[in-house]
């Protein structure tokens, strides 16, 4: 169900109704304020809760872990490794989801991409000014 609702395969009312049957379980196999976060958070908080709760795939890994980047360089070889897994239809451009602008305002443009393996959301923030871009996982 995570997964169907980063993937927004199902809405905020079915994901609220799955909840509430499955609390127990749940409760059992996430840590407590994560599950809090899926009960009471925004849109964007619950999205951000799914990806920490979720794993990526060596798609996404080709990439790089998610960071801030240190330098202007290493920005440039994250942005290469990713032109090379788009290129190839691993990650998929797709427009800014709805609920991306609920989080923290990235400092540079950004492009984001779904997974086509695994489903992940991820952001790739360019450079502006002192700031050295990053590449982070939104869901």
């Amino acid at each position: 169900m995570l997964d169907s609702y980063r993937v927004e395969h199902v809405n905020d009312a079915q994901f609220d109704a799955w909840l509430q049957v499955e609390i127990a379980r749940l409760d059992a196999q996430i840590p407590r304020g994560s599950l809090l976060k899926l009960k009471r958070g925004s849109r964007y908080v619950r999205m951000s809760t799914i990806g920490q709760l979720l794993p990526t795939c060596g798609q996404c890994a080709a990439v790089g872990k998610p960071k801030q980047f240190e330098s202007r360089s290493e920005y440039g070889a994250y942005s290469r490794r990713r032109d090379d897994v788009v290129s190839v239809g691993a990650l998929v451009e797709i427009k800014p989801p709805a609920w991306a602008h609920e989080g923290p305002a990235s400092p540079g443009a950004a492009m984001y991409c779904r997974c086509a393996s695994c489903g992940s959301l991820w952001a790739f923030v360019e450079p502006e000014r002192e700031h050295n871009g990053s590449w982070n996982r939104l869901a």
